[in-house]
C-alpha cells in the first residue's frame, strides 16, 4: 500500500495561480550554497502536466498536476564531514494539486508530518505558518466503530439508505502491534470479523487504523484510514472507471482525488445520518460491544459442549 496525505492551502491563491508558483520557482526561490565546498544546492520544481489530467465530478472539471520538488540542505551537525551524503540532506515528495468548489488542496505521497509540512510550503513559498494545513478528514473511533458495526450487522446493505456506498471489506485494523489477525479479509466468515474487531477493541493505542474497501457506485478503493492523518491506500484494488486507464500518474491521482471528493464524502455522510438519526450514538456502541461479546461467549459456549461430548464418548469406548 502507498502512503499519502491530504492538505489545504489557506492563500488566496487559484489552481493556476498555484501551478505559476511552481513554473516561475525560479524567480523566487534562492539559491543556497554548501559552506564546504561552495557548491550550490539543489532547489527544483519539475510540473507534470497535461490535458487529460482533469477528474469529472458531477458535470464540473477539476484539473490536476502532478509536482516533484527537490530541496537539498547542508545538516548542520555533519556541516565538516566530507562525505557529501553525510552532509548533504535531500527533502523529496511528489504530490498532486487541484483545486474544487474554489479551494485548493494537496494529496502528497507522504505521510501527514512536519517535514512533509515544511517540504510543501516551500515547495509553494508560503511563509505563514497556516498558509497550508494538515485535513485528517474528521476522522475519529466512533466513525470506526461505526464502520464495523455496519460491515458485522449489515454486510451487504448500503451504510446508509439510497447512498450506494457500502464497506465491501475490512482488510484489517492496526494499532501498537500488526499480527495475523490483522492478516484476516473482512470478505471472510463472521467469526473472522468478530476476531478482527475484538482485537480491534482490545488495543488501546490511541493511533489506531481500520482498512475498508469501499464501494461507491461501481468503484471500489481500499483505504487505511488512521487517526493522525496519514492515510494509504491500495491502488490494485482498484475496480472501476480507471481499472485500465495506462497513465500511472493519471490512474494513481484520480483514484485518490475520487476518494477524497466522492467516496469517502458519501461514506462520512452517511455515519453523520446514522448519528443525526439516533440510529447511531454511544448506546448503540455499547449494544454494539456488548453483543460481540455476548457472540463469542457462545461460540466458546458451543465448543465447550461439543469437546465435553466428545470426551464423554471417548470414555465410553474405552470402557
Amino acid at each position: 500500500m502507498d502512503i499519502f496525505s491530504i492538505w489545504n492551502l489557506n492563500k488566496d491563491l487559484n489552481y493556476s495561480e498555484v501551478i505559476e508558483v511552481y513554473r516561475n520557482y525560479t524567480s523566487w526561490s534562492t539559491t543556497e550554497h554548501d559552506a564546504y565546498d561552495g557548491a550550490a544546492l539543489e532547489f527544483n520544481i519539475v510540473i507534470n502536466q497535461n490535458p487529460n489530467y482533469i477528474y469529472n465530478l458531477n458535470g464540473i472539471d477539476v484539473p490536476f498536476a502532478e509536482i516533484n520538488f527537490r530541496k537539498e540542505k547542508v545538516y548542520s551537525a555533519e556541516r565538516n564531514n566530507p562525505l557529501r551524503d553525510k552532509r548533504v540532506k535531500l527533502t523529496e515528495i511528489t504530490f498532486y494539486v487541484y483545486e474544487y468548489l474554489n479551494k485548493v488542496r494537496f494529496i502528497v505521497l507522504r505521510g501527514s508530518g512536519a517535514n512533509t509540512l515544511t517540504a510543501l510550503r516551500a515547495a509553494t513559498n508560503c511563509i505563514s505558518n497556516n498558509d497550508i494545513t494538515s485535513d485528517n478528514l474528521g476522522l475519529s473511533e466512533d466513525f470506526f466503530y461505526w464502520v464495523f458495526q455496519r460491515h458485522m450487522n449489515f454486510t451487504s446493505r448500503e451504510l446508509y439508505p439510497n447512498t450506494d456506498i457500502y464497506v465491501d471489506a475490512l482488510t484489517g485494523y492496526s494499532g501498537s502491534t500488526r499480527d495475523s489477525v490483522n492478516d484476516m479479509w473482512g470478505r471472510g466468515s463472521r467469526i473472522s470479523r468478530i476476531l478482527v474487531t475484538l482485537a480491534f477493541l482490545f488495543n488501546n493505542d490511541s493511533l489506531k487504523s481500520l482498512t475498508p474497501d469501499f464501494k461507491f457506485k461501481d468503484e471500489n478503493l481500499e483505504v487505511e484510514l488512521t487517526l493522525n492523518g496519514t492515510f494509504k491506500f491500495n491502488l490494485e484494488s482498484h475496480l472501476g472507471m480507471f481499472l485500465l486507464e495506462a497513465d500511472l500518474t493519471k490512474k494513481k491521482a484520480s483514484s485518490l482525488i475520487q476518494f477524497v471528493l466522492e467516496i469517502f464524502p458519501n461514506a462520512k455522510s452517511a455515519y453523520e445520518k446514522h448519528v443525526e438519526d439516533e440510529t447511531w450514538g454511544p448506546d448503540h456502541q455499547l449494544n454494539f460491544i456488548a453483543g460481540i461479546g455476548a457472540e463469542i461467549q457462545d461460540r466458546v459456549e458451543e465448543k465447550l459442549t461439543d469437546i465435553s461430548i466428545q470426551l464423554a464418548q471417548s470414555g465410553e469406548d474405552d470402557l
